[in-house]
């Protein structure tokens, strides 16, 4: 018997004491496998004689219209790959579900079209919460007896049985089959590890035959796959222990080599943001020959004429390969600063760090200009090589540095300052160094936040964060870092100045980060979190809010009210599609409640940190900024459509002119170059005159120390 109940019932108190399966609260995830000789029970419990299956889910209007939109260019415009856009809660694994069941139903009438349509549905690594999100949405749709998942030891089993579902299916069925693009590469590592012999390219194909053919496949989180591209894209040595995407690709060359594959679907909530790269592997799924030599010809072109055919060509994939599902109604976000002026000490580190940083950028620049003009030298690849690391290296100094000034001090790091990084087989990860030589990819240490804090001020940063969680009492914070270090300092800047506080930490270092989540959700209502950036998902949602009750001027009365989670960014994200991320917008209404809802939030508040220099020199935060807005501004670009440019008057541009993009030719390190230029040529001038003074005061020394001796320096 299986018991499904509709989300919004409570569970009676007597609940556990009539059956031991039970708990209390909802049970709008309550699925549970019963006997016979359970019924009893349970209709006891919900005092009636017979519990009754809610009608299966439906799409929404706004979902309805997206999943027409990608069914009808696959049924009459025969186009064999969509990407499916929209924030999370839009209900993607929704729409990409009832797509493939339509498309299914589409393909049954192919005579060579087998029965039951096998379908493979790939989500990210360590992927097991996305699963059973797919498996629980399968179940409202009716369709969880079609689906399995190849996950743990069981998968070989599993796999067997989904085999035999799609050849008992009925013509039409959607036969699902779940897996993580991480355990499609364990395959490919395991059959390497069986015979030593054996390529990477050659252990791929033998996974992808052992997996079977399959007609349609969705793909999770597309945006990992776009961005990370061919390996042949970029000409560059790769690391096939990390190269996930490597699998996919080769399960759909085989389904292609069998006649099969005939649709793509990728979900994604993040928009294109590096223009041609992402456009270029985005393809890779769904256009082959001609057209994807086109694109390739004339993404990395500098002639203009090339650039606008590349543009012309980026319109089109908008207009046939993406899909988005309507934005729904969301509350306004507040924006503040909180400012804070770097100190003397902080203002001689940063400065010094971005000058060298603005240094290494330039040879980075001519290097890449170099390996451009002939990119088969040698010689010219590994000075690439060695730029890339020096530069790297000093921009991640300079955004750690910024949070505190014990990060710009390497002296100050335990000894060693790094540890080295290991790959799936324990080898270590080897990179070249300034010279040219390879050494092992090295990863800082955790830092003893205690002994930091004893021997450190907190620093312009967090005093100031400090002091704005003085005026935040009543609502749950959260605070989001790019780096754990700032994330552990800044605890214990909090703990001993505020010890009243509950305060969690939640990224990738911290034991048990579920419950430190559980427990901001549920602690006191001025609880702060502070998380990495990319592991705050759960601490912006509505379980996370705080109700108090507010005077309502036209009831008269005090009503209660949700207040959204108060965030704090104490450092710039890389892209604006990560930046929304942070601020929920990709998530908004699993955070502020549905529009039904009386008490759903109605306000957002987002406070950013911001640094203030003398005479204005600027931070690595602002030169991120910019970044971002580079980045922005070439998504825009490639994404505008000829609605827009009609509208804005723009459409009789010269071909590869962009009026909405002027920095798309500069690139980010002619970015900071730029950026930097007056301030460099002020610090040349003072380290000459100072360089002078010193010359002339040591002129004076050697002399009586009289004015009047001089010696002449050589």
């Amino acid at each position: 018997m299986q018991l499904v109940c509709d989300s919004g019932t409570p569970l009676p108190v007597n609940a556990s004491d009539v059956h031991p399966q039970l708990k209390f609260g909802s049970v709008s995830e309550l699925i549970t496998m019963l006997d016979d000789e359970d019924k009893d029970d349970i209709a006891a419990c919900f005092a009636v004689s017979e519990v009754a299956l809610p009608p299966a889910k439906t799409a929404k209007p706004h979902q309805q219209t997206a999943i027409d939109d990608v069914v009808r260019r696959f049924i009459q415009e025969h186009e064999r790959g969509q990407a499916l856009v929209g924030g999370t809660g839009s209900g993607k694994t929704l729409c990409g579900s009832l797509i493939c069941k339509r498309i299914a139903n589409h393909m049954a009438r192919t005579p060579s079209t087998p029965a039951g349509i096998p379908i493979l549905v790939i989500v990210p690594p360590m992927g097991e919460t996305v699963t059973r999100q797919f498996m629980r949405e399968w179940r409202d749709l009716r369709m969880d007896k079609l689906a399995f998942d190849y996950h743990g030891p069981l998968r070989a089993k599993n796999l067997e049985s989904w085999r035999a579902r799609v050849d008992a299916a009925e013509p039409g069925e959607p036969c699902f089959l779940i897996t993580s693009s991480q355990l499609l590469h364990a395959d490919v590592r395991a059959i390497q590890s069986q015979d030593k012999e054996i390529s990477i390219e050659s252990a791929r194909k033998q996974m992808a035959k052992a997996l079977g053919v399959f007609q349609v496949m969705m793909i999770d989180e597309f945006q990992d796959y776009r961005n990370g591209g061919a390996p042949t894209d970029e000409k560059r040595d790769y690391d096939p222990s990390k190269a996930f995407y490597g699998a996919i690709d080769a399960v759909h060359k085989h389904c292609l080599s069998k006649g099969a594959m005939q649709f793509v679907l990728g979900l994604t909530a993040t928009p294109c943001v590096n223009g041609s790269g992402d456009l270029h592997s985005f393809l890779r799924f769904f256009w082959s020959g001609e057209k994807l030599s086109i694109m390739n010809s004339t993404r990395r072109s500098e002639d203009p004429v090339q650039k606008g055919l590349f543009r012309q060509a980026s319109k089109l994939i908008l207009k046939r390969c993406v899909v988005k599902i309507a934005d729904q109604a969301v509350p306004a976000t507040t924006k503040s600063e909180i400012s804070h002026h770097v100190d003397a000490t902080e203002f001689h580190l940063m400065k010094e760090n971005m000058t060298r940083l603005t240094t290494l950028a330039a040879t980075f620049l001519n290097a890449l200009t170099k390996y451009r003009e002939n990119p088969f030298n040698e010689q010219a690849r590994v000075a690439v090589e060695v730029a890339k690391t020096r530069y790297l290296s000093a921009y991640t100094k300079c955004r750690r540095g910024m949070t505190h000034e014990y990060f710009y001090q390497p002296t100050a790091r335990a000894d060693p300052a790094i540890k080295p990084m290991k790959d799936s087989k324990g080898n270590i990860v080897m990179c070249t160094n300034e010279a040219g030589a390879r050494v092992p990819v090295g990863m800082p240490l955790k830092i003893d936040a205690k002994a930091v804090a004893d021997a450190y001020q907190p620093g312009s940063k967090f005093e100031s964060i400090l002091s704005y969680l003085t005026e935040v009492t009543e609502e749950r914070v959260l605070i989001q870092f790019a780096y754990s270090g700032a994330c552990d300092l800044l605890a214990e800047y909090i703990r001993r100045r505020f010890p009243g506080r509950e305060v969690y930490l939640y990224h990738g270092d911290v034991p048990n980060r579920a419950a430190q989540m559980d427990k901001f959700q549920t602690g006191a209502s001025d609880a702060i979190l502070i998380a990495t950036r990319g592991a705050c998902e759960k601490a912006v949602d509505v379980h996370a809010t705080t109700t108090r009750m507010v005077h309502s001027p036209g009831l008269g009365y005090a009503t209660p009210m949700r207040f959204a989670v108060r965030q704090i960014f104490g450092d710039v994200a890389l892209s604006y599609s990560e930046q929304q991320q942070a601020e929920g917008r990709t998530k908004r209404i699993l955070a502020q409640g549905w529009d039904s809802e009386p008490d759903r939030v109605r306000e957002w508040t987002c406070a950013e940190s911001v640094g203030q220099t003398p005479d204005g020199f600027p931070t690595i935060e602002v030169f991120m900024r910019k970044v971002v807005d580079l980045k922005k501004a070439r998504c825009d670009d490639v994404f505008r459509t000829e609605e827009d440019d009609l509208e804005s008057g723009t459409e009789t541009l010269a071909p590869g002119v962009s009026k909405h993009n002027t920095g798309d030719e500069k690139g980010v390190l002619s970015t900071l170059i730029e950026l930097m230029g007056p301030h460099m040529k002020k610090e040349t001038k003072s380290a000459r005159a100072e360089a002078g003074g010193k010359r002339r005061a040591a002129v004076f020394a050697e002399g009586s120390g009289k004015r009047g001796k001089r010696v002449r320096v050589v």
